[in-house]
């Protein structure tokens, strides 16, 4: 990890509050997102990689994101959640914002559980 912001948390924990925020923008709660809005004109160029300008929401600018970033690396490393978040991680901008405006298109009307998506196989 490149920041200790969970270190004091358990692999579990860290499960927990990655699906967590995961609810957050796949349910299209605007939770995390400037202005509410999962589909801003900056997460829209951020699906498709082109650049934001300085005063937009970004990846160092927003917090939700680097979260999210942060747990993805950490459960990577983790033998018992490493199968699912290696699918479901987010560990880019990209990945991100495509998440984010696939939910506020209405696409993903329902939140399902990682452990009952393709590629969860269990504790190890």
């Amino acid at each position: 990890m490149t920041d200790a912001k969970f270190t004091q948390l358990t692999d579990c924990e860290c499960a927990l509050l990655f699906e967590a925020l995961l609810f957050c923008i796949e349910s299209n709660s605007g939770i995390g997102f400037r202005s509410e809005c999962q589909n801003r004109i900056e997460y829209e160029a951020g699906k498709t990689g082109n650049p934001v300008t300085e005063t937009e929401d970004s990846e160092t600018t927003n917090k939700m994101f680097q979260m999210l970033h942060e747990l993805s690396l950490h459960l990577a490393d983790s033998r018992e959640f490493k199968l699912y978040h290696r699918r479901y991680g987010i560990t880019t901008w990209r990945e991100f914002c495509e998440k984010a405006v696939k939910a506020a298109e209405g696409r993903r009307r329902t939140y399902v559980p990682l452990s009952e998506r393709p590629g969860y196989y269990g504790p190890a």
